[in-house]
């Protein structure tokens, strides 16, 4: 599986507070920033081929605070790939409202890896 790109996905309770750290402190290039119903967001820039996404709260706590989103070639191959392997699937292959195809699965101690095409 040849990644593209890591993206760290952080789940905030303080969103701007968050943001005004990563992007004013450390200094992080906003690549995008969104607000929708559902919620708001922002991708920052972390250095070459990789990057911090974080989101703001819900009205439901997260199950999860930290996940990582690989970028890969090709999202069928991997997923075929780790299936190979015996991992358990958390969320099967599926195109994603937004834009790319992924799938979900979780690593030995509970950390939720996402692998995306898109």
């Amino acid at each position: 599986m040849n990644v593209a790109q890591l993206r760290v996905l952080l789940r905030v309770p303080d969103f701007e507070a968050s943001v005004r750290f990563y992007q004013d402190v450390l200094g992080l290039e906003c690549l995008r920033r969104w607000e929708n119903p559902k919620g708001c967001g922002i991708i920052l820039r972390a250095g070459t081929g990789g990057s911090i996404e974080l989101i703001g709260p819900r009205d439901e706590p997260p199950t999860r605070r930290v996940e990582l989103w690989l970028q890969v070639d090709d999202v069928a191959g991997a997923y075929e790939r780790v299936q190979a392997w015996g991992a358990t699937i958390a969320r099967e292959l599926a195109d994603d409202p937004w834009g790319t195809s992924s799938f979900g699965l979780d690593d030995p101690d509970g950390t939720r890896v996402w692998v995306y095409q898109g």
